[in-house]
């Protein structure tokens, strides 16, 4: 009986001679040819490097079977994994596919859709192949279950038919994404097989529950007054006798500049926003004022980091984090989305 996995079929069609001459090129770089790792590496890197995905060009094609995709030199994620899987056929490796349910965009206010990877039969395990920008061999992107993000327990031995369906009847790239779905149409050949994600490739230590530090500054106040006297010119942040009568009963920071001082400190060396990050949005809370004295520091927990979708080479990243005294106090509760793009890491 004929391994599924192995099959040719009418989107992974690595019978064309286009494919099987590359597949060959790939092959015959190696000596001797069984070496089946560094053949699917090289078809890997292939599909990852010089197949971009179709909604980074300008174009509005549709790819959908392997040799299309080839020919066309692009495709969206389902059409580049038809390739890949049909490079490693080609050599003789079993390549099925996996999914992962992901948002459209950055949210989920565009909806969600299918994410398709390869699974490869090396050696005697399952490595997932990832074909997307930053994905290295074996990665697989993460996904945010705060989103509603999830990987789907399961390996296909073929592409998902309801997106083929959805491919095939579309006549440009705009109405293709607006339809795909976003579960498979049909449950998976083996339940044995679970997608596990990666951590975006350069940040390898911005992964969900990862907790950091910080160091503490000191809030003096003539720190609190002169920031106040410049940028919030209220008597409870700039007169200490007077701000014994107001409704903090005394010298207290600006929240703002608690706010400055948090920002200082979530982006030193070895914190996690270390490091050139774009702010998206930002949640601020002050339970209770900064005071004179005030030793702060910053706890921060991540709660998702993904790459991006719409933008390769970003990287999505929530946490949350609080500003705490010496004693214990919560002066500043913080809920952050950054974005860190690669280029300028």
């Amino acid at each position: 009986m004929t391994d599924p996995l192995l099959c040719a079929t009418t989107y992974v069609d690595y019978l064309d001679p286009a494919i099987q001459n590359l597949a060959l090129s790939f092959a015959l770089v190696f000596e001797p040819d069984s070496d089946k790792v560094k053949i699917a590496e090289t078809a890997f890197f292939f599909v990852r490097d010089e197949i971009p995905h179709t909604t980074t060009t300008d174009r509005q094609i549709v790819t959908v079977k392997a040799s299309d995709v080839l020919a066309e030199r692009t495709g969206i994620c389902h059409a580049k994994a038809n390739l890949l899987a049909a490079l490693l056929r080609a050599r003789g490796i079993p390549a099925g596919f996996a999914f992962q349910r992901v948002t459209v965009g950055d949210d989920a206010s565009d909806g969600y859709c299918l994410h398709a990877l390869v699974v490869a039969k090396l050696d005697g395990r399952l490595v997932p192949l990832d074909p997307r920008p930053g994905m290295e061999f074996g990665e697989v992107g993460p996904v945010s279950e705060d989103l509603g993000e999830t990987n789907l327990p399961g390996l296909w031995s073929n592409p998902d038919q309801g997106t083929m369906d959805v491919l095939q009847a579309s006549s440009c790239l705009d109405d293709a994404m607006r339809a795909l779905p976003d579960k498979p149409s049909a449950p998976p050949d083996d339940l044995s097989f679970a997608v596990s994600a990666a951590p975006i490739p350069w940040l390898p230590d911005i992964v969900p529950g990862a907790h950091f530090v910080s160091s503490e500054i000191e809030m003096t106040a003539e720190a609190i007054i002169e920031f106040a006297k410049q940028y919030d010119p209220q008597l409870a942040h700039t007169d200490p006798e007077a701000a014994k009568n107001t409704a903090f009963h005394g010298l207290s920071s600006s929240g703002w500049l608690t706010a400055c001082v948090t920002a200082k400190l979530v982006t030193e060396p070895g914190m996690a926003f270390h490091g050139n990050l774009l702010g998206s949005d930002i949640s601020l809370k002050w339970p209770t004022p900064t005071r004179p004295g005030d030793r702060l520091h910053v706890e921060l927990d991540i709660a998702t980091a993904r790459l991006s979708r719409s933008r390769p080479g970003w990287a999505v990243i929530t946490a949350e984090y609080q500003t705490v005294n010496q004693d214990g106090e919560v002066r500043q509760r913080t809920q952050a989305t950054v974005y860190s793009v690669e280029e300028y890491v």
